[in-house]
């Protein structure tokens, strides 16, 4: 209610710092009309004589004479009626307004209040106290000016300011709660966006710090009936802070307020994902969408499919969800990547032509390529889709030019390899150091060693010591490749004594140690746990504590870690060791299904040996 909100606050205190906001309160209150009282003939002919007298101050000032015409009024000859003396505090309070003589403004205003408590007086008293940074002194007068038209949503939202600026988090989330309602009201239910994300930014632009702002929105779930807003934002704080359960709660109560959300889908989905749960998200979306057929949420839900490896089952989502949405451009960029996946290459390139003069879509659904060529490794199948681009960018020019040097690698063709790699650098996106340590890491991708050793040599010295670290990698995985194992552990120990932060060596340290004999996972552990420390929750990282603790028999903690990595990145080594781990934990069914997938789309990778060598059912 009206006599809740506007409670007395006449005695509290101001807070500190916050002057720097006062001007931006002042947008809410109007100052650009006279009183209702000054439209008489006799107060018409006072606002004359009014102008006159400035402008015989104007004059005066100019002559250099000091002519103060408001002093010279003889006030008892004003205050004989008073219709006349309003009119005489009226002018006074704006003559000192001008002069910035506060106290004299607010004298004549509260005289005016006192005989005729105007809005629009009322308005530019109020305007002197935030003008002076005096929030406290002018919440009174606020809530007087709310009260005398509740209906205006400007007053209620000034009012909601005042008390939040004040530091009253209760009376704000009260008042701003009461101006949605009205604002729903006024609008027949239906308001987009949200009110409350008005009410956020307002925050972030007077700077409320972070905690406030919580308990504020808190506050405002609290009491809210029919808008999700808080409670969805609620949620996603609590849940990018890893508070799950609290987060569920907020979540709750939003579906009970409106199921049809696809914001709470989504941030459920986070929450089981995070949780090692990405079946049961799946299965609350699949029931959402039926429900309710909204496109956002079978977008989410195919999003969800694909980042649970179900590539199949999403791109057969996605098709209906295409023709649903007329191609919207977030459905089309995801559909593009999963029928690459399906190898529709044909139908791909026909899709992207005609697309050709819409390049932000175009190169977001290009980009989502780039990612799953790398994923499946078969970056040279992107030459059969991408369509040609006269003048294209810099950036979509070397990415062409990176994928055609892959191929030409692949073929043996290292003459072309280095043609192309030429063309890259007359783009002039990378230094010379970044663009050999480009060319170095494909060489080792592609199982390079010899040509990646006679760059070494020939090369190495150009690059800063800043990139010791790839260096000892990169030199570490070659002496590995040639079986040079005293080599490469001499090599990563060398880059740990002179780099004792360097993560990379040693996971690598770790890993390779594994790879050499399994029975050197318990000196291995430590290398790889340091590594996580410096550098925690990285995916190959995960993956080698994984490996490592299966080696040692340590199934629970393998399955922890293996999990992290595994919905972090779908690499198909991560895959074949989540595969072998969720089989040695009798979860033979989930791991069938997912060797399933493994097998349809990394069916010839290097990886495919890890499950030959630990996985009884699996054979070439």
């Amino acid at each position: 209610m009206v006599g809740d909100i506007t409670k007395d606050r006449s005695s509290d205190k101001e807070p500190l710092g916050m002057k720097k906001l006062f001007n931006l309160l002042l947008l809410f209150v109007c100052v650009a009309h006279m009183p209702t009282y000054a439209q008489t003939d006799a107060q018409t002919e006072v606002e004359e004589d009014s102008t006159r007298f400035e402008s015989a101050e104007v004059v005066g000032e100019g002559r250099g004479e000091s002519l103060d015409l408001v002093d010279e009024i003889d006030a008892a000859t004003l205050y004989r009626d008073q219709a006349i003396s309003e009119v005489y505090d009226f002018l006074a309070a704006e003559i000192a307004s001008k002069r910035e003589d506060w106290e004299s403004a607010k004298e004549h205003y509260d005289a005016l209040l006192e005989r005729n408590s105007d809005p629009k007086v009322l308005e530019r008293r109020i305007r002197l106290d935030l003008e002076a940074g005096s929030i406290a002194d002018a919440l009174p007068l606020i809530q007087k000016l709310v009260i005398q038209n509740p209906q205006n949503l400007a007053n209620y939202n000034l009012l909601a300011q005042a008390y939040l600026l004040t530091g009253d988090i209760e009376y704000a989330a009260r008042t701003y709660n009461h101006l949605v309602e009205m604002i729903y009201l006024t609008n027949n239910g239906v308001v987009e966006p949200s009110p409350y994300f008005a009410i956020l930014k307002k925050l972030h632009e007077f700077e409320i710090p972070l905690d406030e702002q919580l308990a504020l929105f808190k506050k405002m779930a609290a009491l809210e009936e029919h808008d999700t807003f808080p409670l969805v934002l609620l949620a996603g704080f609590l849940i990018d802070n890893l508070r799950f359960d609290e987060a569920e709660g907020y979540l709750e109560r939003a579906l009970q307020l409106d199921s049809s959300n696809p914001k709470i889908y989504a941030l459920y989905t986070y929450i089981y994902w995070n949780e090692g749960e990405p079946e049961k998200s799946i299965l609350l979306l699949e029931e959402a969408y039926n429900k309710y057929q909204d496109p956002e949420i079978g977008l989410e839900l195919a999003n969800a499919l694909i980042a649970n490896f179900e590539y199949e089952e999403a791109y057969q989502r996605l098709i209906p969800l295409m023709i649903l949405t007329n191609e919207d451009p977030a459905v089309f960029e995801k559909f593009i990547g999963m029928a690459y996946v399906m190898g529709n290459y044909d139908n791909i390139k026909e899709m992207l032509q005609l697309r050709l003069d819409q390049p932000e879509i175009l190169t977001r659904a290009i980009l989502n390529l780039f990612y799953f060529s790398e994923v499946l490794g078969n970056s040279e199948n992107l030459l059969k889709v991408l369509p040609e681009i006269e003048n294209p960018t810099a950036e979509y020019a070397e990415a062409l030019y990176t994928i055609k040097a892959k191929v030409a690698l692949a073929e043996g063709d290292y003459d072309q390899f280095n043609h192309y790699f030429e063309k890259i650098a007359d783009l002039e996106l990378f230094d010379a150091p970044s663009l050999l340590l480009k060319r170095l890491l494909m060489l080792q991708e592609m199982d390079e060693y010899d040509l990646l050793d006679q760059v070494l040599v020939e090369e190495a010295a150009l690059l800063p010591e800043v990139e010791s670290s790839y260096l000892a990698f990169l030199r570490s995985m070659s002496a590995l490749y040639h079986q040079e194992y005293g080599e490469m552990v001499a090599i990563l120990q060398e880059e740990i004594r002179n780099n004792p932060q360097d993560p990379i060596a040693y996971n690598a340290l770790g890993y390779s140690l594994i790879e050499i004999d399994p029975k050197n996972a318990k000196v291995a552990l430590p290398f790889i746990s340091k590594a996580n420390l410096m550098l925690p929750g990285r995916d190959f990282i995960q993956d080698s504590l994984a490996w490592a603790y299966y080696m040692l028999g340590d199934l629970e903690r393998a399955h922890k870690y293996i999990v992290q990595a595994y919905h972090q990145n779908k690499d198909p080594e991560i895959i074949a060791h989540y595969i072998v781990i969720l089989d040695a934990i009798g979860k033979r069914e989930k791991a069938e299904d997912l060797y399933h997938r493994f097998n349809l789309f990394f069916g010839n990778s290097d990886a495919k040996e890890a499950l030959i060598e630990n996985v009884e059912w699996i054979s070439e």
